[in-house]
């Protein structure tokens, strides 16, 4: 499944981000699930293009996962994978629609911007 991005901005990161996931819920069950490391390309306050070399078939499952990242802050948020597409010989590229608060939002945001302004100031 493909999906729309109707977004003010997105960030792209030279370099991918390191990130830790967890998977929470598969089809509205709740999963108990230890965390694994994933990269994240992309960033948006509302979505992230992710890596992982695991296959959630989110084709096929609706997937909510925990995602744990840093930029000048700490972040956890939580998300639903949206679209998927095999990425190399064993990784898999991940759209990730982002389930967060207004205020996580806003951190979000604040982050990007001060990362943003970082890289163009070097």
């Amino acid at each position: 499944m493909r999906y729309k991005r109707e977004e003010l901005f997105r960030y792209k990161f030279k370099e991918p981000l390191e990130c830790r996931i967890k998977i929470l819920r598969v089809n509205g069950e709740k999963v108990a699930s230890n965390f694994g490391e994933a990269r994240i390309w992309d960033m948006s306050p509302n979505g992230i293009k992710l890596e992982a070399p695991l296959d959630f078939q989110c084709e096929q499952n609706d997937v909510e996962l925990e995602i744990r990242f840093s930029l000048k802050e700490d972040i956890v948020v939580g998300g639903k994978l949206v679209w998927n597409k095999n990425f190399g010989i064993s990784n898999y590229l991940y759209g990730v629609s982002l389930l967060a608060s207004p205020e996580v939002e806003s951190l979000i945001i604040e982050n990007l911007k001060e990362l943003n302004q970082n890289v163009v100031s070097n």
